[in-house]
């Protein structure tokens, strides 16, 4: 971020070699996280923007670099996005999560067969199988 302290003003800063790569759309990526990087994206500039007008003269590198990765989505500017509240921090359970690796290629995700295996074996059913490490 570039910060002006006489006008109190702030914007994206740049280096000027740096070239915006993103993942590409059609690659193989959970669809969740896909979906995500554009909206993230306008986000980001968004918090980092003081006003419409430097976010208008910042998006153009921006949009450009979600075009060549394959993505339609047009930022624009909301600055209620801008205004975010953080939830109260919780305490963190000791747990471990098994979530095997994404693959868009396999018919029948490994997650999916997993899950089912686990719930058939346990009485309660989740929607993702936790191991806890409590020993008690």
């Amino acid at each position: 971020m570039t910060f002006d302290l006489k006008s109190g003003s702030y914007k994206p800063y740049m280096k000027t070699n740096n070239k915006l790569l993103y993942v590409h759309q059609q690659s193989n990526h959970p669809p969740a996280l896909l979906k995500n990087i554009p909206l993230n994206i306008n986000k980001r500039l968004i918090n980092i923007s003081s006003s419409k007008d430097v976010f208008d003269a910042a998006i153009a590198l921006y949009q450009k670099a979600l075009e060549e990765s394959g993505y339609d989505h047009k930022l624009t500017y909301h600055p209620e996005a801008q205004q975010t509240t953080r939830n109260k921090r919780k305490r963190k359970r000791n747990m471990t999560w098994y979530n095997p690796p994404w693959n868009s290629n396999l018919k029948n995700q490994p997650r999916k067969s997993f899950c089912a295996l686990s719930t058939n074996a346990s009485p309660r059913s989740t929607r993702y199988t936790r191991f806890s490490t409590d020993i008690r």
